[in-house]
């Protein structure tokens, strides 16, 4: 099956009409017309129903459209990895959870071209739940994250902890209840231990779920948040930001997510290349 019939199948299925996939994908409307009797024949269905309002999916079609997009991605990582096996001996694709990627990824790069040359690497950086599924269906080595959630097909190692501290741009913030708090969402764990430490505590006029805007925010406004001590050590260094001393900590342990059952050539060598396993040595 070819995956830019998939594509055009999934086009077709987005904008409802023949002639629209044609004119986004550049080809005439013959062309995707002759595509999607392609893939019809392969399947032994019929995917949409032509009508002269458009053309509309059938239940096969719904079907197919779940797996569609993973199928264009996995042929398109097996393309790029055939490309690059004539310059490397192996390909590792690998996600990292937004919060985890901004610091981290750049040293980690720089650690791979130095002790594994050999190695092309693909980065994906993604939401938790899309980058389990990516590694479910094949699409990824192995993503990087915190609080991994369940799910069947998978094997989670823990690889090193971080730890959530309070900070301040003022050093006379000392509690949570203080107007210039600003609570960071650091995911469920994280919330269900922050309400056990401070059952009493209220949401201030700012709360924020994205902890990089809620670091530019208060860098750049003033006030104090729970963040992590490994990203916080050169802004203490800095005298930017003063570690509240009395306030409580949390622990925040980072996870490698992968299939069960995957020989996956090079991975392990990878992780250990991980700054997370060095985060204590960090931590202010």
């Amino acid at each position: 099956m070819d995956t830019q019939v998939v594509k055009t199948f999934l086009e077709v299925a987005l904008t409802g009409s023949f002639g629209h996939a044609a004119s986004r994908l550049n080809v005439g409307q013959t062309t995707v017309s002759a595509r999607i009797r392609k893939l019809e024949e392969q399947l032994g269905q019929t995917l949409f129903d032509r009508r002269k309002s458009g053309a509309a999916l059938t239940l096969a079609g719904r079907q197919f459209l779940r797996l569609a997009p993973s199928f264009v991605q996995l042929g398109e990582r097996l393309t790029r990895e055939v490309l690059n096996s004539t310059d490397h001996t192996s390909v590792l694709s690998i996600g990292f959870e937004v919060s985890l990627a901004r610091n981290w990824v750049i040293s980690w790069l720089h650690w791979l071209r130095q002790n594994m040359p050999e190695t092309a690497i693909h980065l994906k950086v993604d939401i938790p739940v899309d980058l389990i599924r990516r590694v479910s269906d094949g699409l990824l080595d192995a993503a990087i994250m915190h609080a991994p959630p369940h799910r069947s097909g998978i094997t989670v190692e823990k690889l090193g902890e971080d730890h959530l501290a309070m900070y301040t741009t003022d050093p006379s913030i000392r509690s949570v209840q203080d107007p210039r708090f600003i609570y960071v969402d650091w995911g469920p764990v994280f919330a269900q231990e922050f309400k056990v430490r401070f059952p009493n505590f209220r949401e201030g006029p700012v709360s924020i779920d994205f902890p990089p805007l809620a670091e530019r925010y208060i860098m750049k406004h003033g006030g104090a948040a729970y963040g992590r001590q490994s990203v916080a050590k050169p802004y203490v260094e800095a005298k930017k930001i003063v570690l509240v001393q009395d306030a409580p900590r949390f622990a925040y342990p980072i996870y490698a997510v992968r299939p069960i059952c995957a020989n996956i050539p090079h991975l392990d060598q990878a992780l250990s290349g991980l700054p997370a396993i060095r985060l204590d040595d960090q931590a202010v």
